[in-house]
């Protein structure tokens, strides 16, 4: 029996305004919507029309970005996901169910860019793949692994596709 083959799309939420009523509440600027909306072209054209599960961070900005985005999904909203480290957005990828094999984690940094630095062999995303700016807003990173959702942890995916705005 064959492993399975299981796809992490991380996605850094789109440029934001710099002050609202609360960090929450930050909604996309206008360049922001805009970058929103050509991530979203870019990840079709990359991913095609296979299934999507979303995890999506309730703050204001990553729900507009993934609306900008335009993808069909099955998303669920996590509250934890606003405020999450590292190790909890793990926690909740590993905790997908088999049949999933391709979710999108709409987030924010640290946690998606301590994760685009950790999820990847050694050597084969560096930097330099998302410019001097680490994960910057807008960013994507598409890394693919084989094995069920339990297995993922640093040091096992590839990277096979990014994109910034």
């Amino acid at each position: 029996m064959s492993e399975a083959h299981r796809t992490v799309v991380l996605v850094r939420h789109a440029q934001a305004e710099r002050q609202a009523a609360s960090d929450a509440a930050r909604r996309l600027t206008a360049k922001g919507l805009r970058d929103a909306a050509e991530a979203g072209r870019w990840l079709a054209d990359t991913l095609g029309e296979r299934p999507l599960l979303t995890l999506l961070s309730t703050a204001v900005r990553a729900r507009i970005t993934w609306d900008q985005m335009a993808l069909r999904a099955d998303v669920r909203a996590r509250d934890g996901l606003y405020t999450a480290g590292t190790e909890e957005v793990l926690e909740t990828l590993s905790m997908l169910e088999s049949g999933v094999e391709t979710a999108v984690v709409v987030g924010h940094n640290p946690a998606m860019a301590n994760l685009v630095r950790l999820l990847p062999i050694a050597d084969l995303a560096t930097p330099s793949t998302f410019g001097n700016g680490g994960f910057p807003t807008g960013a994507i990173a598409v890394l693919v692994f084989d094995g069920e959702w339990r297995d993922l942890r640093p040091a096992r995916c590839r990277l096979v596709a990014a994109h910034t705005p």
